[in-house]
């Protein structure tokens, strides 16, 4: 836990992709965002979009998507719905931060 606390409060670097990929307008981000999330349908988004699994699986698919589309951000969001029991939801993340986050 200590891990994600520490790394919280790193300021962010400027990405170091070597291929970032074009800015757009924040009117298009959001309205590319918009439609995306209109028609994604939940199996969609646990298969393309979300990244669920064991650390081994969440480094694969976080690296995966930082190569492809050049992220160099996330947002993480534990108790998606509110439906986890507090103890989980610092379970997890206490899992993430110590075995995803420094392989990232």
């Amino acid at each position: 836990m200590q891990n994600l606390i520490d790394n919280l409060a790193v300021v962010p670097k400027p990405c170091q992709h070597p291929h970032p990929p074009p800015r757009l307008g924040v009117h298009e981000c959001l309205r590319t965002l918009q439609q995306t999330v209109e028609h994604l349908p939940f199996e969609r988004f646990c298969r393309e979009q979300g990244v669920f699994g064991d650390p081994a699986e969440c480094i694969n698919r976080l690296r995966a998507a930082r190569d492809e589309f050049g992220l160099c951000q996330i947002i993480c969001w534990f108790n998606q719905g509110g439906r986890l029991p507090m103890e989980e939801v610092k379970r997890t993340m206490t899992q993430f931060a110590d075995h995803v986050m420094p392989r990232l």
